[in-house]
């Protein structure tokens, strides 16, 4: 069957949501969908109760695959092999523990029948526990969608974009294997880079589930701050490789920025805040990040300039804390 649309879904210890996940996805009112879970190695019971929900559904039973890595990958390399294993025209990646309304397919397939457009974009929720946000992206004519993700003015995540599935197969556009904090981020910037037209739909389908977890509360691993250094690495080779850094210097190192901010969340590797890319350390391109509030911008521009002293005030502070 030659199918309109392929939904990515990458699996992984998700037996409290993917029931949820996965009749969202089923009940779809458009039917020309091929369904792809990539399970990685989950050891509850994830692909069971997916399996379950699938028999509610029964004219969706040749539609899906379901598919199961060898060994816990990542995902990564979980959203490769769901890529790789689609047919669709355009596909989107849904994760797990999110769930998305009924009529997300039929609104996409009206834009593009219309458009014709390489990538629809579309707002979201972010959804708490007792509480929904809607997020709006202001995707507008006027906006320079590669500059809007890459300032955080616009999400990186796949999980709202419908992409027509050419535009990564002609381009090569894969997640790195391996790479997996801001894999989406790089993949969305690339996508957006070689896309020939993008459209926006201003209403809201997908459902991002929150844990109302501060950022600044959880530990910081080394795979974290691998992946970070990761990808400002590879952001600068594809700058260079595709002559970016004239036309976008001050967004580039606004970006590099925005995401050395990881360095500060543990004293162990406070030293990389000043030695990796120390060149972003400046106040222009603070100001380049169009997505951070006053506060925020007069935080991080305090750090700029007092960042030794700053740092080594809340580490002590943090201490201070933990001993109580």
């Amino acid at each position: 069957m030659n199918y309109f649309f392929s939904i990515i879904v990458p699996v992984y210890n998700a037996q409290n949501y993917i029931a949820q996940c996965a009749r969202s996805l089923f009940g779809q009112n458009f039917k020309n969908i091929e369904y792809v879970f990539v399970d990685d190695c989950s050891s509850d019971n994830s692909l069971e109760i997916l399996k379950e929900v699938l028999k509610e559904f029964p004219d969706r039973y040749t539609s899906v695959k379901i598919i199961k890595n060898h060994k816990n990958m990542g995902v990564s390399f979980t959203r490769k092999v769901g890529m790789e294993s689609t047919t669709g025209q355009y596909v989107i990646q849904i994760d797990s523990d999110d769930w998305v309304d009924l009529d997300m397919c039929n609104a996409f397939y009206k834009k593009i029948k219309e458009t014709n457009a390489d990538i629809i974009c579309s707002d979201y929720y972010e959804n708490y526990l007792g509480r929904q946000d809607y997020i709006e992206q202001n995707y507008g004519k006027d906006v320079d969608y590669f500059k809007a993700i890459l300032d955080g003015r616009l999400h990186g995540s796949l999980c709202n974009k419908m992409i027509k599935r050419s535009l990564f197969v002609d381009n090569n556009i894969y997640p790195i294997l391996g790479f997996n904090l801001f894999e989406d981020k790089f993949v969305s910037l690339r996508l957006f880079f070689f896309s020939n037209k993008v459209e926006y739909i201003n209403s809201a389908f997908l459902h991002y589930r929150q844990y109302d977890k501060s950022f600044t509360n959880q530990p910081v691993n080394e795979s974290q701050i691998y992946d970070t250094i990761f990808f400002i690495n590879e952001l600068q080779k594809f700058f260079e490789t595709n002559k970016l850094l004239s036309i976008l210097n001050n967004e580039f190192y606004g970006c590099i920025l925005n995401h050395k901010k990881i360095f500060l969340l543990d004293e162990q590797y406070f030293y990389l805040w000043d030695s990796f890319y120390p060149e972003a350390n400046k106040i222009k391109y603070l100001l380049t990040l169009k997505s951070y509030s006053l506060i925020k911008k007069i935080i991080t521009a305090l750090t700029l300039l007092f960042s030794k002293k700053i740092m080594k005030f809340a580490y002590t502070i943090h201490k201070k804390n933990k001993g109580l």
